[in-house]
């Protein structure tokens, strides 16, 4: 399988798109659509090209002072431009969660892909095994923490010819995790096993997520996801010591969240094995970034690790603008964006800028108290003074927490400059 030619394309059925202003063949960037100009019908979800790109240079620069690999999880965006623009800012590869989303990374062009799952059921094994077979130029890996799974991947591969082998990375679980083997002796079954099923099967290292340790107390959560990334170390060396990495150059350790990846990279670039370690991690949130839970998060890095201070950091990028609707009440109004546009899993979004056409040249800040209440399928509750200048008609753009469910809610997102001008679109493949 080549790599596919993705070409956005924008109709009157496309989220966002301004069917009226839709004819002729000018490519998006020559159009001049601009959001402040009410351009664009509300809602609209933008991402502002300039923070996306720095945000993408800033986190390749610190993955190359802590000397780790990046491989993002292209699952926040499943875009495939937003994968190419991440492998041409030097990512290892693109990570995914599923045969549908592999097949988007490697049409994508990526070159390595790593599964973070444990692939099982016979229609979703034969579509990773068709995708291995296609693409021998790519090198995909997934996870395994069951000897079950491990054979009824291998016994597949076996009938149907599979030549490519499959790099997998044994599981290890965190504390309250979801998958992996619940301790490092349930994990050598698992690698040994894998190690058996050679040619098709290749054990390439070892795995785990730590984004699932939860507590209140965020110095809490940081040691604890030290000790996790130490566990790590300490699997990584049982199964080395037990010769079972004899077919690859270098041993694969993988880990890393939106939140600690600091910790995992600075735990894992520990490592001594016979062979040498590639520590690769796996943040997907950090190119648009959130205005709520990262942003947050992000602060944390920073104070902890001396690295993630230099330079401008991570920034949103990612807004979702809508009209107030209407405001029937003094201290309550509506605006035209509800479940169907925004993510509302984590945190309620919070309004960012304000922006009353016919008025103002550039956005606002936003007026005092307002704030949305709760979030309908196409509505959202704003509670404001009864002496807010607040008007029907009037634009906020709505600053969001957790990009992943906000990115799955639009076929089409619009790329901006500074001056809210469409300068592209980018498709996602949900």
């Amino acid at each position: 399988m080549t790599q596919h030619d993705f070409k956005p394309t924008l109709d009157a059925f496309t989220k966002g798109a301004p069917s009226h202003r839709l004819s002729g063949n000018e490519p998006v960037a020559q159009r001049g659509w601009n959001v402040l100009r009410e351009d664009m019908p509300l809602p609209l979800a933008v991402i502002k090209r300039s923070v996306l790109e720095a945000n993408s240079r800033w986190m390749q620069a610190f993955m190359r002072k802590l000397g780790v690999q990046f491989c993002p999880h292209g699952k926040t965006t499943m875009s495939p431009q937003l994968f190419a623009r991440q492998l041409a800012d030097g990512a290892w590869g693109i990570t995914c969660a599923t045969p549908q989303q592999l097949n988007v990374v490697l049409a994508a062009g990526a070159r390595r892909a790593l599964v973070a799952n444990q692939i099982v059921g016979r229609a979703n094994i034969d579509m990773l095994l068709a995708a291995v077979q296609g693409h021998p130029a790519a090198d995909i890996h997934l996870l395994a923490d069951s000897i079950e799974a491990v054979r009824a991947l291998a016994s597949r591969a076996r009938e149907l010819q599979v030549t490519r082998p499959i790099f997998v990375l044994a599981e290890l679980a965190a504390r309250g995790s979801r998958t992996g083997c619940r301790n490092i002796a349930s994990l050598v079954e698992v690698a040994t096993e894998v190690a058996r099923h050679h040619p098709h099967l290749i054990l390439a290292g070892v795995e785990g997520y730590e984004g699932t340790i939860a507590t209140s107390d965020p110095a809490a959560a940081a040691h604890a996801v030290t000790d996790f990334a130490e566990q790590l170390l300490d699997a990584a060396g049982e199964l080395d010591r037990r010769g079972l990495f004899q077919h690859v150059e270098s041993i694969i350790l993988s880990a890393g969240g939106s939140e600690y990846f600091d910790i995992i990279a600075l735990t894992l670039r520990k490592a001594r094995l016979s062979q040498p370690a590639e520590v690769v991690l796996r943040s997907g949130c950090y190119l648009t970034h959130d205005t709520l839970h990262y942003s947050a998060a992000f602060e944390r890095i920073r104070s902890r690790t001396g690295e993630a201070r230099e330079g401008a950091g991570l920034k949103p990028a990612l807004e979702v603008w809508a009209y107030v609707q209407s405001r029937p009440e003094p201290t309550r109004a509506y605006a035209n964006m509800g479940k169907r546009d925004v993510s509302s899993d984590w945190d309620l979004p919070v309004a960012v800028r304000w922006f009353r056409p016919g008025r103002d040249s550039v956005p606002q800040a936003v007026p005092e108290n307002v704030k949305i209440t709760a979030l309908n399928d196409q509505h959202a509750h704003l509670e404001c003074p009864a002496d807010s200048p607040l008007a029907i008609g009037d634009m906020l753009a709505f600053g969001i927490s957790h990009p992943c469910t906000t990115f799955d809610k639009w076929r089409t997102l619009y790329l901006v400059d500074d001056d809210y001008t469409v300068v592209d679109v980018v498709q996602t493949c949900f």
